[in-house]
């Protein structure tokens, strides 16, 4: 019963990312400036919890060792989901310019949701259930994704392409948000989240030239680019 209702949770939270972008951030013409920088606040402090989450003095420092581990995992996913989920709950609506009032097309915001559902599938590309119960460290199962040599380095598959194609599908789908929400919350949010990905993206490389050394190095020989193949 705990490993269901922690695997329900940890994939809700990892969907509600996807859900919000499709659902849209708070959003109003006239709203207060100040609303804007207390959105940007709760967001970067969430990402500075985050960031340092994954670092390796952090694990070391209260694990132990560095290693991935179940328990380690968990907490990261726990804290994540939770710190996510007050961020959608607590932000304000951000004022500003939104072309929703010009009255575009329908078939515009529903191609933004084909585009933004392309990108959950890139997200999810080659992932079954028990690659995702891994990556999310539901109890009993194996925990992937590690900087360490504890598990499998990925190199095939959409991972032979590009070096980090969940977050390049993460970056299709916040384009296409912004087809189904044209104004300027969601082009900060959307801003705020890619910012995120493009900062976590030399961090955690670093992390695994560290850990993996020529194995890693080999890997960016064979795979030169990082989210969008003949770009960057």
């Amino acid at each position: 019963m705990i490993a269901f209702i922690y695997r329900i949770g940890a994939l809700m939270g990892l969907m509600s990312v996807f859900a919000a972008l499709a659902w849209g951030f708070r959003y109003e013409v006239n709203a207060p400036i100040e609303n804007i920088y207390f959105n940007i606040m709760i967001y970067v402090g969430w990402m500075i919890i985050h960031l340092v989450s994954t670092r390796m003095w952090f694990k070391k420092g209260l694990f132990g060792d560095g290693a991935g581990k179940l328990f380690e995992r968990q907490i990261y996913i726990i804290q994540s989901v939770a710190g996510w989920g007050l961020i959608l709950w607590f932000h304000k609506p951000m004022p500003g310019l939104g072309i929703e009032q010009l009255l575009l097309p329908s078939y515009v915001g529903f191609a933004g949701l084909c585009i933004v559902m392309i990108g959950l599938f890139g997200f999810l590309e080659e992932k079954s259930f028990d690659f995702l119960d891994q990556f999310l460290g539901v109890p009993g199962s194996e925990v992937s994704h590690s900087h360490g040599e504890e598990t499998p380095l990925l190199t095939e598959g959409s991972y032979g392409r590009i070096r980090h194609p969940m977050y390049a599908g993460a970056f299709i789908a916040g384009v296409g948000s912004l087809l189904i929400h044209p104004n300027m919350a969601q082009v900060i949010w959307v801003g705020m989240v890619g910012m995120t990905f493009l900062l976590f993206i030399p961090i955690e490389e670093a992390q695994l030239l560290r850990e993996r050394g020529d194995a890693y190095k080999d890997y960016m020989k064979k795979v030169p680019h990082r989210l969008f193949k003949g770009i960057w």
